[in-house]
């Protein structure tokens, strides 16, 4: 199935019970190639997609992971896969997500109150209940961004800089990410709009088509950026590298068991490389397809955002019928009632679409 060039709506969501559409929910997206370039998009016009903009969340935590990568700590610290994929996590707090994060404060000599990131319940039910049971509360290390934060640090360090307040726009740590997001997206990040993350750091704003423009410079093409004037350095492609490996290495520690990011990873084998957002964003990178793309829910329902990522990876020639069955429990969720009954489904209507 391959859709039409570029679309001037939303694609659409539907949540289904018994035969009636129940629900909808509209999805702007955006696909470049591995140039950069645009080839499709989907939702609002071509001049609002380029002055409009969205917070990205954690959708982009593989690009704030550069600054880590960047500053040499892997080859300073030795630092594993699993450390590298958990700076890009967001993590369901299992015991073996956690035991990484605790572990490697205890090899830096980090403390949990470092954090700025709060506490919070592990998403993982099996641990939150374990949790609770023997009278457990949760801490810093539980908090799904304890992985990036403790990348970031680390990256303070190798670059001996201080690590009190990082959180702060003007801190070393900060005025990174925005240089790192401007030269990656093509926009100015000095002074665009910014608000507090979940996690406690700034979450800069941007466009859809910058935020899949960025997130296409991990298919490691040459000739990235060209025709916007963008340039791309052979050590950073190699850094890049590394954090692209590293995920397809370790799929378990960037989200968790069951999840549609964790377990699409794995089953595609490097094929793609996903990751979510809160408020219905979502990045997916598929190298072998030679596309990456963003997309970003209207109302913010997560429901809809990693099912209209598997239809766009689908469309675009990145995953097959049969490995669209195999991750049915994400691609087209079933709607189940109390008594474990299927009463609908959640899924994106190709009728909705002129296909060829």
């Amino acid at each position: 199935m391959t859709l039409r060039n570029k679309f001037a709506r939303p694609i659409e969501v539907h949540v289904q019970r018994g035969l009636i559409t129940e629900s909808i929910h509209f999805v702007d997206a955006v696909v470049v190639d591995s140039k950069g370039d645009v080839v499709a998009s989907f939702g609002k016009s071509e001049s609002q997609l380029k002055t409009e903009k969205i917070f990205p969340r954690s959708a982009v935590k593989l690009i704030q992971a550069l600054f880590m990568m960047e500053s040499g700590a892997v080859e300073k610290y030795s630092l594993t896969k699993k450390q590298i994929t958990m700076a890009c996590a967001s993590h369901h707090g299992d015991d073996l997500q956690t035991g990484v994060v605790r572990a490697w404060h205890e090899q830096l000599g980090f403390s949990e109150s470092q954090l700025v990131c709060g506490a919070h319940w592990p998403s993982d039910i099996e641990t939150q209940h374990e949790m609770i049971r023997n009278r457990k509360q949760p801490c810093r290390y539980h908090n799904n961004c304890s992985g990036k934060h403790t990348g970031m640090m680390t990256g303070l360090l190798a670059n001996h800089q201080p690590l009190e307040n990082y959180q702060a726009w003007d801190h070393p740590l900060q005025q990174n990410l925005r240089r790192i997001f401007s030269e990656l997206s093509g926009e100015d990040f000095s002074q665009t709009a910014w608000g507090v993350d979940g996690c406690g750091i700034p979450n800069y704003s941007m466009t859809l088509p910058g935020m899949a423009r960025a997130l296409s410079a991990f298919l490691l093409d040459p000739a990235w950026g060209k025709s916007q004037g963008l340039e791309i350095s052979s050590e950073r492609q190699a850094r890049m590298r590394q954090i692209n490996e590293a995920i397809v290495a370790e799929p378990h520690f960037i989200s968790g068991k069951n999840t549609f990011g964790s377990e699409l990873i794995q089953k595609l084998k490097g094929r793609a490389i996903v990751k979510g957002g809160a408020e219905g964003v979502y990045a997916a990178i598929l190298p072998e397809a030679g596309i990456a793309f963003a997309v970003k829910v209207h109302d913010g329902a997560s429901r809809a955002s990693s099912v209209v990522t598997a239809f766009l990876m689908r469309a675009f020639g990145a995953m097959t019928g049969a490995e669209w069955v195999q991750l049915s429990d994400h691609t087209e969720p079933r709607i189940k009632n109390w008594a474990g009954d299927i009463v609908g489904k959640i899924f994106v209507p190709p009728s909705q679409f002129e296909v060829r």
